[in-house]
């Protein structure tokens, strides 16, 4: 994968402890960097879909996916009840 060096600025205490997790992982600095921006951009996507989600059920059901509902209850019904 391609890499690109920039520079920025961090806060002393995360500096020292990506310092210090670097060492325990025996890994450069860059890569647990490279980790923590991963797991970030991770967890904004996953909000990122959930609110997508949640806008899509405040939407409701359209007709046909109510009669695609009615339909696999009664189907669920059908199995359940063999089934016992």
């Amino acid at each position: 994968m391609a890499t690109v060096k920039t520079a920025f600025s961090v806060e002393k205490p995360l500096f020292e402890r990506t310092e210090e997790m670097a060492r325990e992982m025996k890994v450069p600095r860059s890569r647990v960097f490279n980790q923590a921006l991963r797991e970030f951009f991770s967890r904004h996507d996953e909000r990122e879909l959930v609110a997508r989600i949640n806008a899509a059920c405040e939407e409701g059901t359209d007709p046909d996916e109510e009669e695609l509902k009615r339909h696999l209850s009664v189907h669920y019904r059908r199995l359940a009840k063999n089934l016992w």
